[in-house]
């Protein structure tokens, strides 16, 4: 009887664990180009890039199932060579509208610089005052950038906070040499320059408006 309790209270604890966290993620690993490759480090890829993403504690507020935001992201793989990953990689994300069964596009991203070094049961470790990985650190830029957003739209600049971090995290990953994160790579369209725009003076009234909009549908 002690035993099936303890059971129940481990299962009760481990849901509460989950509900607690931030996205409902989903993940897909395109290889197909791949075919020299065992497609299986692919499948472990990405069944741990979910993991990474949905249970991670990406801030110090408490959702319930029905507030997690709903993301996906796709990762199109063009080369794999030694563990060391070329790829694109998309994000999108969306939120509810209220009384409605719809759902309103919030994110749509598509990042051409994707790439990383991937060793298959090493573990992914996320701080955004240390480089880790490349890999860690472009997933957890573009996720405080999706909360960041999914703020802004619930409440009048809301989100500043997680831009804010997304905006630390590219600091941080500059000196890595990787592509993506420098101001004079020369390419207007990177990180640098999108979490730049979207925290200057010129992109607040976007911010404002996304939040206005929402606040009648």
């Amino acid at each position: 009887m002690m035993r099936n309790l303890l059971t129940l209270f481990i299962i009760s604890l481990s849901l509460q664990m989950v509900s607690g966290q931030e996205l409902n993620a989903t993940v897909t690993v395109n290889a197909e180009r791949m075919t020299d490759v065992n497609p299986q480090i692919f499948k472990n890829l990405e069944n741990k890039l979910f993991e990474f993403l949905n249970t991670t504690k990406w801030t110090n507020k408490e959702y319930k199932l029905n507030e997690k935001i709903e993301c996906n992201f796709f990762i199109n793989v063009s080369e794999f060579n030694s563990n060391n990953v070329s790829a694109t990689l998309q994000i999108q994300s969306s939120r509810p509208i209220f009384n409605s069964t719809y759902r309103s596009p919030i994110l749509n991203l598509n990042d051409k610089d994707f790439n990383f070094t991937f060793v298959e049961f090493e573990q992914l470790i996320y701080d955004q005052n240390s480089f880790n990985s490349n890999l860690t650190s472009v997933l957890a830029f573009y996720v405080n950038i999706i909360i960041g957003l999914d703020m802004d739209s619930y409440s009048d600049l809301g989100g500043t906070k997680y831009l804010d971090i997304a905006s630390n995290i590219m600091n941080v990953a500059q000196p890595s040499g990787f592509k993506g994160w420098s101001q004079s790579e020369g390419n207007n369209n990177n990180r640098y320059f999108l979490i730049s725009d979207m925290l200057s003076s010129t992109f607040v009234p976007y911010r404002k408006a996304m939040f206005e909009y929402h606040l009648k549908v």
